[in-house]
Order: C-alpha cells, then structure tokens, then sequence
C-alpha cells in the first residue's frame, strides 16, 4: 500500500537528484488513477491492484481509501516540478497537464480561506455536512504550493484563458492563505507559545453560521 503524500515527497527528492526515470512510473500511476487529474486522488493505493486501498492493521485487511487536500497539493507540485525539468516534450505534456488538474482538484478542498483535509460536502436540504478539519501541516504546505503555482503560472510560456483562470484563481486562494495562517496560526503561536495541531469548523445550526476555532 502506498501513501501517496509521503510517494510524491520521496520521489521530489529522487528528482532533485536527476532521476526522472526513477519518478516517471508514479507519474504514470497518478495519471492512469484520475483521469489525468480529472478526478481527485485517494490518499493511498494498493500497489498490486492499483484500487484506492489503504491496511488496516486492526482488521488485518484493507479498506478503501478517499481524497485528501493534501495529497492532492503533493502529486500536483511534483507534476509541475517535472513538467519544468524534463526535456521529454511528451513527459513535459503529461506533467504540466496532470499538475493543473490536480491544481484544480487542490483548490476544491478551499473551504473558509483554507485547505479542508477531506473534500467538503455541500449543505442539501436543510441538512449540514459534518464539520470540517483543517490540518495545520496541510495548510502550511498548502501555502508554500500556492506561491509556487503562482510564480509558475505567471511565468508560464503556454498562455490563454485556461491558463489566466488558474492563475487568478491561485492568486486569491493564496491571499486568503496568508489570512488563514496569520489568523488561525500565528496568532495563537504569539499569544500561546504553541503552535496548534489543527482547526476545526464549529456549526450553530440555529443561526445557520460557521466559525472556526
């Protein structure tokens, strides 16, 4: 079983050493699972099957895994870093491609100014979906990713309407980025001395509002 996350991250440093051929097959992989990015990626897979698997040690026997934000951000910024790298024109097509969908999968998780862990479930019918977590880790990273993408898209060489809705889009999500940190995270960092673990959504379904804390 594979953690996808923790792939991407081991195969960015494999790629900073010059071993492309060694991160091509996860490429691969990550394109032939989504679509070319078209859909989300699970968290893991098994890697025999190529089924969205995790183990579960408890029940010694796995079960299916679901997108996360975070992984989505990883496999996206190592996409981009290869698409920038290779001089294969057809690895170059296929990175660039799967690194702005997976932009666009990335940028789904974007729930009140940041990164939701898991993918965010509309409000139908009266009904609210179940709080949302926001992983500190996750949303760090998240803002790290966002002024990578924002650099790269403006200095991109291929332009045209797709290519300037992305960059907008990259450059709010990266504005209202720096607000959630600066708000939900340094803020407690300067008054408590601690950097917290993560945020949660508090629902008041008689006033029908949100608030994090």
């Amino acid at each position: 079983y594979v953690n996808m996350e923790g792939a991407a991250e081991l195969y960015d440093i494999l790629l900073s050493l010059g071993r492309e051929d060694l991160v091509l097959p996860f490429i691969d992989f990550s394109a032939r699972s989504t679509m070319d990015g078209r859909y989300p990626l699970s968290f893991a897979y098994n890697a025999q099957t190529g089924l969205p698997q995790d183990y579960n040690p408890e029940k010694d026997a796995p079960y299916t895994t679901f997108p996360l934000s975070s992984t989505q951000i990883a496999v996206s910024s190592l996409a981009f870093r290869l698409a920038l790298t290779t001089r294969d024109n057809e690895v170059r097509v296929k990175a660039w491609n799967l690194a702005l969908n997976l932009l666009e999968r990335s940028l789904e998780f974007r729930r009140e100014g940041g990164f939701s862990e898991v993918y965010p479930i509309e409000r139908e019918a009266g009904m609210w979906p179940p709080p949302l977590g926001f992983s500190v880790k996750t949303n760090a990273k998240g803002y790290r990713y966002l002024r990578e993408v924002s650099q790269i898209l403006s200095q991109a060489q291929s332009t045209g309407p797709e290519i300037a809705r992305l960059n907008n889009a990259t450059a709010v999500a990266l504005t209202e980025q720096e607000d959630f940190l600066r708000r939900y995270v340094f803020g407690r960092v300067i008054s408590e001395g601690i950097v917290p673990f993560g945020i949660r959504q508090i629902v008041d379904v008689h006033s029908n509002t949100s608030i994090l804390s």
